[in-house]
Parts: structure tokens; C-alpha cells; sequence
């Protein structure tokens, strides 16, 4: 790798983002791959770079800080890439390419890196070595911790303190409603979390968070840029580096998206790139924290002074040179090619009077962070080298050979390529070819003392696990029958180096360090791998991590039980295969599991790593869809906290849901359920994932009574012949030197076969029996992770079988050559690896583009055996090949429940809502946490937990429980009690009004009769007839011609009526005057006069209702306004004008008739009718006016039965008034019925 290297007496390493672009390689494993190229050589970093050298020089001069010892560096480029980042870390911890003699001495501490995944990468992979590292720009909050981190330090402070500083800046400016845009990486994930976090308690909303990927996507960039157009914010805050951001400014500039607030993170807030006045135009106005701002003394002369002439293989100058000078420099003593499109120059031009802003010392920010950076560590080699002993006064300045001694003690020949602090395997046999394996068999692992005052301790690790004892047995095992085959790999022999992780990330790194190192005794550091593939890990978290660090060796590693779905990713696990499904199956059987039994409010407990992490998310996506809520997710730490294990389970024992969801491994899970069982909770139903529904571990009785009826998916099982016969053969006797088969025999029997100063066990022979009740260790009836050892065994070796039986010319790599036999390389290996296919008892073992397996899943029930011990009943399968919905296959009648239960237990936030009720979710709670509401009426509910009621259609209603439809109930005026009281009414008024009229024909020549106008009488006793009949048109169910005739019926006949009375009044007032002299009134009001009058009169009323017909007739409707639960029959006026005119009319005439009757009703006469029609129409006017309010108040059927009562009071007022008096005098006293009475001339 190149790099920019000076030696000196203490090396220190730096690694920058000299170029900010990765270009990654498109080849497969069909040659050899290619180093990591990349472009974009980026000024900024390189001048951190020279800031780290300057440093440096500077304190070489320095007569105060470590005199007498030169420092020394080493810095390479990371590409601004995780993967490139780890290949110079591992490049830099194992000493300078430019020395090839000896394999030199580490450098003493690491200066890196600017981006927070990059520094997370290193600090992984160098963690186990306890190098220092010091960060300039890495912020992420998630460096802060110790306990994954302990070696790692920065000079810039934590996104915490960031994160809380950008949420005040919000609040301050009253900004509730904001836009989010994060980086995909450590820095801005974890940063734009802590911000969220921040400004939730302050009261802001986001209202999205948009995320910019390093690959540039324009997709993704797209999606982005769409999101904030359509947003309505107008301030977001971009947590991002400048690198990833700048593509999205670009397109933000080029749609001329403006009127934005932006909000800055200290990672490109003062980034030179993007001070463009182009950029300005959307992004002027940012706000910001950066770090502060200082000045180095003499940096610029420094600057101005590099140049390829000068150092002409000093790394990246050209790159530099080309860009300040505008020319490829060409050195005499070097021949350079030469590219057509750059013009060329001798490298020696000046540079010191340049105004470009890499030469701009004022302010620097970051430069400073690494000057700041080279002199901690400076200042602590200097304390460590000149440390003063207790006693003494004066400290002599050390001599040549005691910083020799300080920085690289002498060492043999032998000494120099071991690894200098020693991670003995567990297991080892030589061979041909050599494989690793690593496998957890120790649940957890005691945390060093990082304090640093003396040399780190050797890893211990605690609680001896038989169960993963027993899968490195069983890789053993598949081995020694590979070796022993004729058929596979014949004239070969495996080898192999079994190493322990103790369950932690941290000693999985340094098994993977120790395993890529080598057989131990080898003398010489060598060029080609020793090793060409790795079994391992269990748990996805050591998976990760051990893949991380094969990845730059191209060296193919095939897990047997890490199931995070994330360790498909090929771009950034290009070498991982594994013979067990992923989770993104395990969680879509979940999911599917508990939608098939209803349970939707359920807990979920999850381990502290990756696996526990991305199983949880997948989860939540799947359930995402479905009725299913979470009620609580509960972590249990890494390293086991008894105190928040007791916390764990009080949510437990407290929450209303009874099923919880586990997400991990036995060795985390075994203390908690310890607590658990102590704690005495019962009537859970757990759910297990894979990891540990069958441990052997919890076979016990005592677990029974909380842990029966577990049900959850297990690994296919499978047969490994011989297995319990190569178990039996380990014992102390055989393996007197190895502590592992020791600590088995002390977990399996409580004794020790060896005595050893603080041990606590009774001593036994070590030549005891193992038997089958040993389960932890000897349950091989159906091995299933045990399995998955033994296949991932033999595809390393069926793919290793196929490399050696290539034949030349036919060959896979490049010029269809094949591998070297004695020369394999790990990336050869990783090509068959990827095609191999095998079948082994019977089933068939292949790798899918992501190196996943085929996905397929015992349902596992724990139910109580015989001898009251949990066995593993399998109760169904899930086979993910299949098509969805038909996956899932349960045999129920077979299940035990959690309390020994047959009936599946129910899990429900709130009970279900029964038909005729709705959910109603509860403020601020999950929506499976609800109350029932009744359905409104018209609306119903036909089925359990409907979200809604649904409005029934038109014509009909929900009944009393709101759970069917049913008919509206259709109401008219129709022949009830109120229809048959009108009807009786109406007739009766006119049988009354004819009986009145023939009294009146019989007595027509009496005096009464004839002095009032007999004709008009009869005319307005003929219209009060039809006004009685026309009341019967409005009973009944409407029809068109019923509406029709109801409204012009009446009108036309009570126009008719009080027409007659307007005749009759103008004659009463006319005879009465026409007795004055000069008066001949009477001429006009003769007989042919009236009827013209009646006629004309009524005439009017008959065009208005015949316009009202023609126009807009009254026609059936359906009334569902005043009650929505009846349907009212009636008829619907058409033309409300006309309707108003008709009415209008006839109060035009009731006023002139009583107007002229009023006038006459002082008129001589013992019988003057003018004070009858006066009265009449004081009736007919109370009633009518009485009306108005109440037909349009009375809704349907009553609006008519009001007009019917109007139409027969008014018309009984009529009757009565005009025609009761003379009725009286006609049939009562016909004595009175004289002219002289009449007239008042009766003698007295």
C-alpha cells in the first residue's frame, strides 16, 4: 500500500481519507482480486496529513519533548472506505512493507480517522492488540464506549455534546416543525439519533429524515430531494459528511431549491468544496458548530515547500502537484508515463505565492485536531519513556539501546513472526490444508482492567459451554472422516485450528487474529496464506466482526449459526457463506406465527449485539403490516447485569402481554432465566428464535414449571453418524494437557481430574464414564447446530475436492487456468465455495448468490418427557422455498402451552370488540391497545374487532345490537289512528256541509235563504264541500297523482270558497248601501256579476296551479332528514314559489274579504251577515297563520296531517260561522225567519 514513511526510533501510524472515493472492484474470485482503487484525491485530508508530519519534525527539533528519540511515522490512505480503512490498520500493525529482513516492531499508536464507521473499523480490529488510537474527526457518540472500545481516544468532542448543542439551536429559534437528512454510516445514524432524542423532550417534530448513501445513487439522491419538495419545512438540519452531502447539494442546486434554513453538523459546516457561489445560492445561511478555530506557528512555509522534486517517492505529492500546479511533474532520474491530456513540468515550480485555500493557516479546525492529536501522544511517550522510579530526584537521558529496548526488544530469528501476545488454540492437527474454527465455549468472557498501569491480562473467560464443546468435536469429527475418505479429497489431509470466542466480539476478534497468523511453529513469515477457510462464528456479532478481518485476506468463512440478516450483504461480507437460513426467514415465521394464533400484544427480549438488533428491525417490519403490537422491547446487556436483569423481569411479571419474543443466545440467556425461575414468574409464553430453542442447557425439570410449552423454530436436524462414540472418546486421560476437556469434566461431573492451587472441585480419575444423561454434551438424537458444523465441514471440503480435480485449460481463473496445488489461495477456494452443491443424509447443501442456505425451520415445542426433563417435540415446519401463506405448517393438536395448557393462551392489549362495536385506539398507546365504542345507529359492525362501522345503504338501518341492516320502516299519513281520525273528520264535515245544503234546497223560498243570496250559499256550500273531500287526497302512501291533486286541489277549492264569500261580502255591502239616495250600486253586483266575479277570482288560482304542474309539479319523495331510520313517504312541493303564491292567494283574498266584511258589520239589520264573514275569516286567518309555523316544522307525515287539520278546521270554521246562525233560525226558530225580522222592522 503506498505510503507516506519516514523510520524512526517510535513509530507512530496515521491513516487519512487522502482520496474520498472508493471504486470498487467488479471481478469476482475467478482471479485475483484487485486492490482497493480510489479517485477524488481530496486536498483537505492531505494537508491533514502534512499537519501529522510537521508535527512530528517538529518535535524531533523540540530539546524538551522526547530527546534523544526521533519519532517516526507511517500513514496511509483509507479511501474514506471501512474496508480500506481495516486493510491499512492490519497493514499498519504488522509493520512497513519497506523493511524485508525481519518482520519489524509495531508502530506505538494510530492516529485515525476522520469518518466514525472507518474509526469504528479500526478500533474492532486492533482492540485485541491494545494499540492506542487517537481520532481527529470521529464524533460518533458510540466511540464513547469503553468497554468495546477501550484503546480509543479523540481530540474532538462526542456527537453527544454536538447532538445537544444543534437540538438548543432549534429551540432557540422556535423552530417546532424541521426536515432531517442523515449520512448511511456510524457517524449519521447514531448522530441524527442523538438529536432526535434531543429535541423530542424540547417539543420539535421531524418531519422526515431522508438518508444519502456513499454510493452515490442518483435514485437516492432522487427520493431526497422529492422528499424536501414536498415537505413543508423550511429548516433541516444535514448530518452528514462532506463527502456523502455534496451530490445531494449539487441537486439541490441544480432543481434551484431555495428558501431553505439549513442547518449544519461540524462535519462539512466549514468544508472548502462546497464554498462555491453556485452552492450558495440554496445553501447560504447555514448554521453550525465547528470546532474551534487556532493557528499552527510556520505551518505554511511547510506547506509551500512540498513538492516531487524534492521527495520524489514520497506518496500522493504527484496527486497534489497536479492539482496546484496544473501539471504532471516528470522527474529526470524517474521515466513517468506520461497522460496525453495533462501538460508536464519538472516538479521544482514555487508554490509559495498561491493563494488557494490549502495554503489558508488562519483558521484551521480539523489540521489542528491532528496537531493536537501527534502532541498527545508525544506527551505520553514522553512520560512513559522518562518515567521516574519512586526515590529518584534526577532522571538521565536514556541511551540508544534502552529506547531499542522500549520500542523493539531484540528477539531471534524464531521469535520475530510470532504473534507477541499469544491466543493459544483449543485444538489443533496439522494437514495439507488448513481450516479454522471458532466456536463459543464459554458463554461470557471477564472485561480487562483498562486502566492501563501494567500489561494487559490474558482473556478469561467464564461459564464452560458442553453444547459448544460438542460442535467443535463434531468439526473434529467431520475432519477425521474427511482424512479417512477415499472418495473426498483422497491423498490429502485436512487440518485445523480451533480457537475459542468466549461469546464476545472483542476475543472473536483475537481468535481471528491468531488463526490468520499461522501454525505456531512456523519459522518465517510466509507469502501465501496458511489458511484457506474458517468455521465459525455461533453468534452473528462475532460473525461480523471475524468476517471484517478475513475480508481483507479473502479468506471464506461458513457459519453455522449466525443468522443476522445482515450478514447477507455481499458488498459488505463478500466472503461469508452459511449453512443456516437467515433471520429475515426466522422473522417472517414469527411474524407469521403469531398472526396465526392472535396474539397481538407481545414482548420482546433481545440480546446486546447485531443479531439481537437486525432480528428485532426485521420483525417490526414484518409485523408492520399486521394487527401484532409490540408492548415493550427489553435488552439484556453483553456483559450480564443482575440488577438490570431483575428490571427485565419485573416488565414482565407486570405487563398485560403473555407472550414474549427472545432474540438470544444461551449463554446471555442463561443467567437471566436463572433470575427468572428465582424471581417465581410463571404463565409466559415464550417465544424462541433458533439460537436457543433447542440448548440442551434448559432441559432440565426445575425449568419446566416457567419455561413449558416454549415454542419456536429450530434448525433442521440431521443425523451425524458415529458422533456419540467420538464424544465419549474425549476425557482427561486421553487430552491430559488441554483445560477445555478439563473444565468439561468439572461442568459434567463437579469434579476435577487434575488438582490446581484455587480449585473448589473434589478430585475424581478423568476416566469416568460420559453417559446419555449428560445431555448438554451427549444429546446428539438430533443434532442440529452440531449438523450445520459438520455440513459447513464438508462443503470447505467438497469445494476444496472440486479446486484439485480442475484440469488445465478447463480451468476457472483467469486463462481458464486452475489453482496450484501447493499454492492455493483463499480467493480460489471462495470461487468453488460459491458453486458448490452436495447432498449429505440426504439433504441437499448449496449457497445462493448471498451465501445463505436453503431456508427451512422445525417448529420446536418444549414439552415435559418421561422423566420430568423438557424434550423437543416437533410440532410443525416452516419451509420458506414455498409460496407465501403456504409456508407455515402447524400441527396444533401436538402443542403444550405454557402452565401445561392444551387451549392457546390469549395475548391482547384490550379484549376483542364484538360486532356491533368499533376500536376506539387509546391516545398515546399502541393501536392494539384500544376501547370498544357502540356503533353509531345507521351504522354496524358484523364481525370481531372491526376498525370502523360501515353506514348502511340507502333504503336501510342498523338494528338494536348495530350488527345487520334491516329495512327502514316506511312511514305516510296513512289509515291509522291518525289517518282514520282525519278520515272520519273529513267526512263528517262533509256529510254535515251536504245536510246543511239540502236544509238549505228545502228551505230556499224562507226568507233567511233568500234574503242572503241563496245561490252564493250554495256555491260556497258546494266548495267547503270539496275542501272536506280534498283533505282525503293527503292519507294514504303518496303517489304522482295523488301529489299532484293534493296541493291544487285545495288551493283551487278554497279559491273557489272564498271567492264566493268575497262575492257575497261585496253584495251584503252593496245592498246595504245601495238604500241611499243617489246610490245604484247594486246594478254591478246583479247575478251574472257574482259569477263573474267567483269565476275570474278562481280563475287566477287555477292558471297559478296549473303553471306550478307544468313547471315543477309535487311529486313522491322519500323523507330520511328528520329521523334517518325511517323512511317518510311524501310529496315534495316542486316549485316552492308556486306553493308560496297558491298560499299567498288565498290569504290575499281571506284579507279583502275580511277587510270588506269589517266595514259592514255595523249595518243595519237583525241578521247581518257581514259580522259572520268577519268572524269566519278571523278563524280562517288564525288557523292559516298558525299553519305556516307548524307545516314547516312538522317533518313527513305530520307536515300533512297539519295541512289536513288546517284544511278541515278552517273549513268546520267557514261552515260554522256562515251557516250555523241561519241553520239555528231555519230548524230552531223559524219564527225569526220573517223579512220584517230580518230586516229589523218587526213590530214589537
Amino acid at each position: 500500500m503506498p505510503s507516506l514513511f519516514k523510520q524512526g526510533d517510535i513509530m507512530i501510524g496515521g491513516i487519512f481519507p487522502i482520496f474520498n472515493k472508493e471504486i470498487s472492484s467488479t471481478s469476482g474470485f475467478e482471479s485475483k482480486p484487485l486492490g482497493i482503487n480510489c479517485a477524488g484525491f481530496d486536498l483537505r485530508a492531505f494537508r491533514w496529513t502534512q499537519v501529522m508530519i510537521y508535527a512530528i519534525e517538529e518535535i524531533n527539533k523540540d530539546p524538551m519533548l522526547l530527546p534523544k528519540v526521533s519519532l517516526g511515522y507511517r500513514i496511509l490512505n483509507s479511501c474514506a472506505s471501512p474496508k480500506k480503512t481495516l486493510r491499512a490498520a492490519l497493514s499498519l500493525a504488522s509493520g512497513p512493507e519497506e523493511t524485508e529482513e525481519t518482520c519489524p516492531p509495531p508502530i506505538s499508536a494510530l492516529i485515525a480517522e476522520s469518518g466514525s464507521s472507518q474509526s469504528l473499523a479500526v478500533a474492532e480490529a486492533l482492540g485485541p492488540i491494545q494499540l492506542p488510537i487517537v481520532s481527529y474527526f470521529s464524533t460518533c457518540a458510540c466511540l464513547s464506549d469503553k468497554k468495546k472500545y477501550p484503546t480509543f481516544f479523540r481530540t474532538i468532542p462526542s456527537d453527544y455534546f454536538q447532538a445537544k448543542a444543534l437540538a438548543a439551536l432549534v429551540s432557540h429559534f422556535g423552530w417546532q416543525w424541521i426536515g432531517a437528512i442523515q449520512s448511511d454510516n456510524d457517524y449519521g445514524r447514531n448522530g441524527m439519533l442523538a438529536f432526535t432524542e434531543e429535541v423530542k423532550k424540547l417539543g420539535v417534530c421531524v418531519a422526515f429524515v431522508g438518508t444519502v448513501l456513499r454510493t452515490y445513487s442518483m435514485d437516492k439522491i432522487l427520493d431526497v430531494v422529492n422528499m424536501i419538495k414536498k415537505s413543508t419545512v423550511k429548516v433541516i438540519l444535514a448530518f452528514a459528511p462532506e463527502g456523502d452531502f455534496y451530490p445531494l447539494m449539487l441537486e439541490i442546486v441544480k432543481q434551484n431549491i431555495t428558501g431553505i434554513q439549513w442547518i449544519a453538523s461540524e462535519a462539512w459546516i466549514t468544508a472548502a468544496r462546497p464554498s462555491t457561489p453556485e452552492i450558495y445560492q440554496a445553501f447560504g445561511g447555514a448554521l453550525g458548530f465547528v470546532m474551534q478555530s487556532m493557528a499552527i506557528p510556520n505551518l505554511k512555509p511547510f506547506l509551500t515547500g512540498i513538492s516531487p522534486y524534492t521527495d520524489p517517492n514520497a506518496a500522493f505529492v504527484k496527486d497534489f502537484w497536479e492539482i496546484m500546479a496544473g501539471c504532471r511533474p516528470v522527474l529526470p532520474q524517474k521515466e513517468t508515463h506520461v497522460e496525453a491530456t495533462n501538460e508536464t513540468c519538472t516538479g521544482n515550480e514555487t508554490l509559495k505565492n498561491s493563494q488557494h485555500v490549502f495554503f489558508n493557516v488562519t483558521e484551521l479546525r480539523v489540521s489542528y485536531s491532528v496537531y493536537k492529536a501527534v502532541y498527545a501522544i508525544a506527551h505520553a511517550l514522553h512520560q512513559l519513556v522518562f518515567c521516574q522510579q519512586a526515590g529518584e530526584k534526577d532522571v538521565s537521558p536514556l541511551t540508544s539501546v534502552q529506547i531499542n529496548t522500549f520500542t523493539s526488544p531484540p528477539l531471534s530469528v524464531a521469535e520475530e513472526c510470532m504473534l507477541q501476545n499469544s491466543f493459544q488454540p483449543a485444538f489443533i492437527a496439522k494437514g495439507d490444508f488448513v481450516i479454522g474454527g471458532i466456536f463459543p465455549l464459554h458463554y461470557n468472557q471477564e472485561m480487562p482492567d483498562i486502566n492501563c498501569t501494567y500489561r494487559p491480562l490474558p482473556v478469561k473467560c467464564n461459564g464452560f459451554n458442553p453444547r459448544a464443546f460438542r460442535w467443535a468435536q463434531t468439526m473434529r469429527l467431520a475432519v477425521d472422516k474427511i482424512n479417512q475418505s477415499i472418495k473426498l479429497l483422497p491423498n490429502y489431509t485436512l487440518g485445523y485450528k480451533i480457537f475459542d470466542s468466549c461469546s464476545h466480539p472483542l476475543t472473536s476478534q483475537r481468535a481471528a487474529l491468531a488463526v490468520v497468523n499461522g501454525i505456531t511453529d512456523s519459522l518465517m513469515c510466509s507469502d501465501s496464506s496458511p489458511l484457506l477457510a474458517v468455521v465459525g462464528e455461533a453468534g452473528s456479532a462475532q460473525s461480523i466482526v471475524v468476517s471484517r478481518i478475513l475480508q481483507p485476506f479473502k479468506i471464506p468463512m461458513v457459519s453455522y449459526f449466525s443468522s443476522c440478516a445482515c450478514l447477507s450483504d455481499r458488498s459488505q461480507y463478500p466472503t461469508f457463506f452459511r449453512v443456516i437460513p437467515s433471520d429475515d426467514y426466522q422473522v417472517r415465521a414469527i411474524a407469521q406465527l403469531l398472526v396465526h394464533f392472535n396474539w397481538t400484544w407481545v414482548g420482546l427480549i433481545r440480546g446486546d449485539h447485531e443479531y439481537g438488533h437486525f432480528a428485532v428491525q426485521g420483525l417490526l417490519k414484518e409485523l408492520k403490516d399486521t394487527r401484532v403490537c409490540i408492548a415493550y422491547q427489553e435488552m439484556i446487556p453483553l456483559l450480564y447485569n443482575t440488577e438490570r436483569a431483575l428490571e427485565i423481569i419485573e416488565v414482565v411479571r407486570h405487563s398485560s402481554a403473555k407472550v414474549v419474543v427472545v432474540f438470544a443466545s444461551e449463554g446471555e440467556l442463561t443467567p437471566f432465566l436463572r433470575d427468572y425461575m428465582i424471581q417465581n414468574v410463571t404463565g409466559i409464553q415464550w417465544i424462541a428464535s433458533e439460537a436457543w430453542v433447542t440448548a440442551s442447557v434448559f432441559t432440565g425439570r426445575e425449568y419446566y414449571p416457567y419455561m413449558g410449552g416454549t415454542i419456536g423454530f429450530g434448525i433442521r436436524k440431521g443425523h451425524v453418524s458415529t458422533l456419540s462414540d467420538y464424544l465419549r472418546t474425549v476425557n482427561p486421560q486421553l487430552y491430559p494437557n488441554n483445560p477445555l476437556v478439563k473444565e468439561l469434566w468439572e461442568a459434567l461431573y463437579g469434579c476435577s481430574p487434575s488438582f490446581s492451587p484455587g480449585n473448589h472441585f473434589p478430585p475424581c480419575t478423568g476416566q469416568e464414564t460420559l453417559l446419555d444423561q449428560h445431555a448438554a454434551y451427549m444429546n446428539t438424537s438430533s443434532p442440529r447446530v452440531a449438523y450445520n458444523v459438520y455440513k459447513a465441514v464438508y462443503a470447505i471440503a467438497h469445494a476444496l475436492h472440486n479446486l484439485l480435480l480442475c484440469q488445465k485449460g478447463n480451468g476457472p481463473f483467469q486463462n481458464n487456468s486452475c489453482a496450484q496445488s501447493d499454492n492455493i489461495h483463499p480467493w480460489q477456494l471462495h470461487h468453488y465455495l460459491q458453486e458448490v452443491t452436495f447432498n449429505i443424509s440426504g439433504q441437499k447443501v448449496n449457497f445462493d448468490l448471498k451465501g445463505d442456505s436453503i431456508p427451512y425451520y422445525d417448529i420446536i415445542n418444549w414439552q415435559r418427557g418421561t422423566s420430568g426433563n423438557i424434550e423437543f417435540v416437533n410440532v410443525g415446519l416452516f419451509d420458506g422455498t414455498k409460496p407465501p401463506g403456504e409456508e407455515l405448517v402447524i400441527q396444533e393438536d401436538r402443542i403444550i402451552w405454557a402452565r401445561h395448557m392444551s387451549e392457546v393462551p390469549v395475548s391482547v392489549c384490550s379484549a376483542s370488540c364484538h360486532p356491533g362495536y368499533r376500536k376506539a385506539v387509546r391516545i398515546w398507546e399502541p393501536v392494539c391497545c384500544f376501547d370498544c365504542l357502540p356503533c353509531d345507529t345507521g351504522k354496524i359492525s358484523n364481525e370481531t374487532n372491526s376498525a370502523e362501522c360501515t353506514f348502511c345503504s340507502k333504503d336501510f338501518w342498523s338494528n338494536s345490537d348495530r350488527t345487520a341492516c334491516i329495512p327502514k320502516k316506511v312511514e305516510f299519513l296513512s289509515y291509522d289512528s291518525l289517518g282514520k281520525a282525519l278520515t272520519v273528520t273529513s267526512v263528517f264535515g262533509a256529510c254535515s256541509t251536504i245536510i246543511i245544503f239540502a236544509v238549505f234546497l228545502y228551505h230556499r223560498d224562507t226568507a233567511i235563504i233568500r234574503v242572503n243570496n241563496s245561490e252564493l250559499s250554495f256555491f260556497i256550500l258546494f266548495s267547503l264541500t270539496l275542501c272536506f273531500l280534498c283533505c282525503l287526497v293527503f292519507i294514504g302512501e303518496p303517489t304522482p297523482w295523488s301529489c299532484m291533486l293534493r296541493h291544487t286541489a285545495f288551493s283551487i277549492t278554497f279559491s273557489l270558497c272564498l271567492s264566493c264569500i268575497l262575492a257575497k261580502t261585496l253584495v251584503v255591502l252593496a245592498a246595504f248601501t245601495s238604500t241611499r239616495p243617489g246610490n245604484n250600486i247594486m246594478k254591478w253586483l246583479g247575478p251574472m256579476q257574482q259569477r263573474v266575479i267567483i269565476l275570474s277570482c278562481t280563475l287566477i288560482q287555477v292558471v297559478i296551479c296549473a303553471s306550478w304542474l307544468i313547471d315543477a309539479p309535487p311529486i313522491p319523495s322519500q323523507n330520511t332528514q328528520y329521523e334517518p331510520s325511517t323512511i317518510i313517504l311524501e310529496c315534495s312541493i316542486g316549485s316552492r314559489l308556486a306553493f308560496w303564491c297558491v298560499l299567498s292567494y288565498i290569504g290575499l283574498k281571506t284579507c279583502l274579504c275580511f277587510v270588506l266584511a269589517f266595514l259592514a258589520r255595523k249595518l243595519p239589520g237583525n241578521f247581518n251577515e257581514a259580522k259572520f264573514i268577519t268572524f269566519s275569516m278571523l278563524i280562517f286567518s288564525a288557523v292559516w297563520l298558525a299553519f305556516i309555523p307548524a307545516y314547516i316544522s312538522s317533518p313527513g307525515n305530520y307536515a300533512d296531517a297539519v295541512e289536513s287539520f288546517a284544511i278541515l278546521a278552517s273549513s268546520f270554521g267557514l261552515l260554522f260561522c256562515l251557516f250555523a246562525p241561519k241553520c239555528y233560525i231555519i230548524l230552531l226558530k223559524p219564527e225569526k225567519n220573517t223579512r220584517q225580522h230580518i230586516m229589523g222592522k218587526e213590530k214589537k
